[in-house]
């Protein structure tokens, strides 16, 4: 699991506005110039580690310089780079600390942690008395109390100075000295055994010369010694032989002691701890079991979700300059005068047809109530009971408390792409019931399209981890929100999109084409699915907010899967601009309102966002899929009883699906695709036309079959409203 990223920590931290950005990255990274902090995404190690990692990245960011940084690649002459970190971390951990003493606790913490993961090593393995400085600085000024460490009073003057740096040249210079004991230190401990091995030989060579003093010399030699002489003399040839091995041996002695030299100052100018935590860095980094990031996707800035939402009063003024600028052959009158009179004529009947529905709602409100009443004494005296207070204790008034009903909200999000163009006429009529519906029972509803006519929006370049828009529109059909005179006028233009789908060749004819009537940001275009719910997200959040909303649901119209998701990502391993998209399968982290959200493949968005809205907002999903005919009606149905996580039916075999089709006009699941109720129906089931029903009644007819036709011309009243009954059926 990652950790939740927050960069307005960071940006609170930094007391200016640092641009924070979390992304696919290595390491942390600065860009003085542009003031833009890049952080890693983490594994959730607990809160007290993202605090220390974020306080420790922001001191950098105020205190460092960029020759400083722990990827500095400009050499500084007698600083090892190990040691500058160490030297350089005390700083400006120090400097971070003093700014915000809320860090304190919070980064002693988050060591602790750290420690006992082993970043440093195994300190049970240490022996500290024999520890280098440098590492003994980096362990106590990170872990403070929890550790003991000891220095002679050289060290403790070096350790002070450490804490006490103010500047990048103080560092610099206590890095040098702390180098220059180090390297003193290490001369000590190798010129000991040295003279103790030189005296040895003096020793040695003093007895030998005693002996060779008191030993007797010889003259004079037998001739059976001849032999041994030559002998000896060979020998002697052999002992020249040995002496140059001997020689050439002490050249390789000498190179190896030399190398030796080199790696003991190697060794010397690193700090081990330094250097094991720089090695298990990339731990803290949120990678799957390969070692590989999932592609991140930032949090959508308010920027980005204002210029893709079209709010209604936007649209009325869009429109207006289309219809100003219609052909004359087709004065703007006509459309005024003629069409309003047949719109008034169909909204009576949508309010007619959905009583039934709001009749059915208010009983089950009702019915709410009185499961979840509860009578009371009121501790007044009932004077119709006083005369019975000799054998009856229960002589006050009661009242009976109705429990509140909840209040409910109906967010509806409508597919506007191209494939939805034989379906819209119907879509929206249902759409036109269903905020009947909601304004007949006080249900605050907004309703809101969606479709790829945005133009580019132009940010200066885009960062790496930013989700692609895809050209989105969200578009404000209409509102709960909205007065009057602006809900009748949003209702009659959503009439009028359905003219331009059911009617279109009559009013070509007549001079009017769709173009005519509903402007660009209208048009039909592709599914940016992805996109239409993160924003929806924040406005759905901020309604439940406004109406104090106990019972949100969140309806979907849509008749296909989501367009894939795009991420901007760098190729280049500086954190440069992105070039590329980032791929389409494969694993993804995408922050919404500050929280991670993970899903694997691209496609998966959706659901992960259904989810994610459901866990944080506390509202009901409701989906409505609309199948082009049988074949894909039943492939949808397999994908969504295949995923149900309660109940498996075998909806998507043809027999059963179209015996439940028949009987409903939809095929239902539960839970299943991020959704909690999940409608799958064709495009010639969303007509609100009512069937034959009562209409067949005949003279002589019997009563029961009376009562049997008009029950069925009844259910049909409510069923051919499917988008109407079903939300009526989940609210109540």
């Amino acid at each position: 699991m990652s950790l939740l990223t927050n960069p307005i920590l960071a940006k609170l931290l930094a007391k200016e506005n640092l641009e924070v950005r979390h992304g696919n990255f290595r390491t942390a990274w600065f860009d003085p110039k542009n003031r833009v902090l890049g952080l890693p995404i983490w594994k959730d190690h607990g809160k007290d580690v993202y605090d220390l990692l974020v306080g420790h990245e922001v001191g950098h960011a105020l205190f460092t310089p960029s020759e400083g940084w722990h990827g500095a690649n400009e050499e500084i002459k007698g600083c090892p780079h190990s040691y500058l970190n160490v030297i350089e971390d005390v700083r400006i951990e120090r400097k971070i600390r003093e700014t915000y003493p809320g860090l304190i606790s919070p980064m002693k913490r988050g060591y602790k942690v750290l420690v006992e993961k082993e970043f440093f090593g195994d300190l049970d393995s240490y022996d500290m008395d024999k520890m280098k400085l440098i590492d003994k600085i980096n362990l106590k000024s990170k872990l403070r109390s929890e550790i003991e460490v000891p220095f002679n009073s050289e060290e403790q003057v070096l350790f002070d100075r450490s804490l006490k740096a103010e500047t990048w040249s103080e560092v610099v210079q206590i890095v040098r000295d702390i180098l220059a004991y180090s390297k003193a230190l290490e001369e000590d401990k190798q010129e000991l055994p040295q003279i103790a091995a030189n005296e040895d030989n003096e020793d040695t060579t003093e007895e030998e010369s005693d002996n060779e003093a008191t030993a007797p010399s010889v003259t004079n030699t037998p001739e059976g010694d001849e032999e041994e002489d030559e002998d000896n003399s060979n020998s002697g040839g052999e002992g020249d032989d040995e002496e140059e091995t001997s020689s050439d041996e002490e050249d390789q002695d000498e190179t190896t002691a030399s190398a030796q030299t080199k790696d003991d100052e190697d060794d010397l100018e690193t700090s081990i701890t330094d250097k094991i935590f720089r090695s298990r860095e990339e731990e803290l980094l949120d990678t799957n079991e390969d070692g590989h990031q999932p592609v991140f996707v930032q949090e959508m800035k308010k920027e980005l979700r204002d210029f893709v939402t079209v709010k209604y009063d936007r649209l009325v003024e869009e429109r207006a300059k289309v219809r100003s600028q219609k052909d004359n052959n087709f004065p703007q009158y006509e459309l005024d005068n003629n069409l309003p009179n047949e719109f008034n004529i169909h909204y009576k009947s949508v309010k007619k047809a959905i009583t039934p529905a709001v009749k059915e709602f208010e009983m089950r409100k009702a019915a709410y109530q009185y499961q979840r009443s509860s009578s009371a004494k009121t501790g007044s005296v009932d004077v119709n009971r006083v005369h019975s207070y000799k054998f009856n204790d229960d002589i006050f008034k009661r009242v009976t408390l109705q429990a509140d009903a909840k209040n409910h909200g109906m967010f509806l999000l409508v597919d506007y792409s191209g494939s939805m163009y034989e379906t819209l006429d119907n879509a929206l009529d249902q759409v036109m019931h269903l905020v009947a519906f909601c304004k007949a029972t006080n249900i605050p509803f907004e309703v809101y399209g969606f479709s790829s006519n945005t133009s580019t929006y132009d940010q200066g370049g885009w960062q790496p981890g930013t989700m692609d828009l895809d050209n989105l529109t969200l578009f404000q059909m209409t509102s709960s929100t909205l007065k009057k005179k602006e809900f009748e006028d949003s209702i009659y233009n959503i009439w009028l999109r359905r003219l331009c789908s059911s009617r279109y060749g009559d009013m070509r004819w007549a001079g009017v084409y769709p173009r005519d009537i509903y402007c660009p940001l209208e048009e039909f275009g592709s599914t940016p699915l992805h996109q239409a719910l993160n924003v929806s997200y924040y406005l759905v959040k901020e309604m439940i907010r406004k109406n104090n909303i106990e019972k949100m649901s969140f309806v979907t119209l849509t008749d296909g899967d989501s367009n894939n998701l795009r991420v901007y990502q760098s190729n280049r391993e500086d954190n440069a601009m992105p070039t590329k998209f980032g791929r389409k399968g494969g694993e993804y982290s995408m922050v919404i309102d500050k929280k991670m959200v993970k899903f694997e493949g691209a496609r998966s968005a959706t659901q992960a966002i259904l989810e994610h809205m459901q866990k944080r907002l506390g509202l009901t999903t409701v989906g409505f899929f609309i199948a082009d005919n049988n074949r894909y009606m039943h492939n949808r149905c397999w994908h969504a009883n295949n995923d149900s996580k309660t109940t498996k039916n075998q909806y998507y075999e043809n027999k059963e699906g179209n015996s439940e089709y028949r009987k409903n006009r939809c095929i239902a699941f539960q839970d299943t695709l991020g959704y909690n109720e999940y409608y799958v129906l064709k495009k010639t089931g969303l007509s609100t036309e009512e069937d034959e029903g009562f209409g067949a009644v005949e003279a002589g007819m019997s009563k029961g079959k009376l009562n049997s036709e008009f029950k069925k011309f009844a259910k049909s009243k409510k069923t051919n409203r499917v988008l109407m009954t079903k939300f009526a059926k989940a609210v109540a």
